[in-house]
């Protein structure tokens, strides 16, 4: 194979020509990749201070707030979890979240289940949300909550297309959560 110096120069042009195209290629998805990572961050800590405010800020004695949030796609499910129970006395395994024999299914946190048996104190006046699935990073509402069931000490609704409606209840010191699918 006797290559002429025009078919030589031609094919060095093609491979350089291919080495650029890869490399843009390349650099182009990381930058949208690392755009996206940054657009769920912000998306995430947007959601992380709507819900500590609204939680935090008054609501009065048996007003009713109901709040939409958007939260990044890669979750599906929010969970709320009280953390003023007595964890000598309470019966944390009865719990879903901490039902070992549901090992597989969408009710079973052991990271969420460590933490809450961790961190309960019948004292505290606070909980904790996590998003799923992952769990995201814990985020702390320093506040009283309360749900419908007061044998339940944690809600776990579905987040539909990026988004979860939250219905919170004043109570005095204490607030009620209630998924809303209004």
């Amino acid at each position: 194979m006797n290559l002429k110096k025009g078919e030589a120069q031609q094919m060095f042009v093609y491979l350089i020509t291919i080495i650029i195209a890869g490399v843009i290629l390349l650099l182009g998805y990381k930058f949208i990749a690392g755009f996206l990572k940054d657009s769920n961050e912000a998306q995430f800590l947007e959601f992380k201070k709507n819900i500590e405010a609204d939680t935090k800020s008054g609501i009065a004695y048996q007003s009713i707030d109901t709040n939409k949030y958007k939260v990044p796609a890669a979750y599906t499910q929010i969970c709320i979890v009280d953390l003023g129970v007595d964890k000598n006395t309470f019966n944390f395994a009865g719990q879903g979240i901490c039902d070992n024999t549901a090992v597989g299914t969408d009710i079973y946190q052991p990271i969420i289940c460590d933490y809450w048996t961790s961190n309960a104190n019948e004292t505290k006046n606070e909980a904790v949300v996590y998003l799923l699935p992952g769990p995201s990073e814990a985020i702390k509402l320093d506040r009283k909550i309360k749900f419908d069931d007061p044998n339940m000490h944690f809600i776990c609704p579905q987040i539909v297309n990026g988004e979860v409606s939250l219905q919170f209840e004043g109570f005095g010191r204490a607030v009620l959560i209630r998924p809303y699918e209004g």
